[in-house]
């Protein structure tokens, strides 16, 4: 029965504005909305990021960076560069 019924309103012409208006409801059942995506970065941008400070030494006269050793931060994203070189 069912599928005679679906034979039916697929037969049958709907406007232009009938269509979008059940493609916009299909659509909007499977993704999420641009505002929520927008909203949680809004939210992880007011919170601590880790910045990543290398580490130098003078060896022979010259400033040499020591591989492999990196010291993670957390600051505000409001930060500038001259704080962390105050610490």
């Amino acid at each position: 029965m069912e599928s005679s019924k679906r034979k039916r309103n697929q037969s049958t012409p709907v406007t232009f504005e009938e269509y979008r208006e059940r493609r916009g409801k299909e659509l909007s059942s499977r993704f999420v909305s641009r505002k929520s995506v927008k909203k949680a970065r809004k939210e992880n941008s007011e919170s601590e990021v880790t910045i990543h400070i290398g580490l130098i030494r003078l060896k022979d006269g010259e400033l040499k960076v020591i591989h492999g050793s990196t010291l993670p931060l957390k600051v505000l994203p409001s930060i500038g560069a001259k704080e962390p070189r105050r610490l």
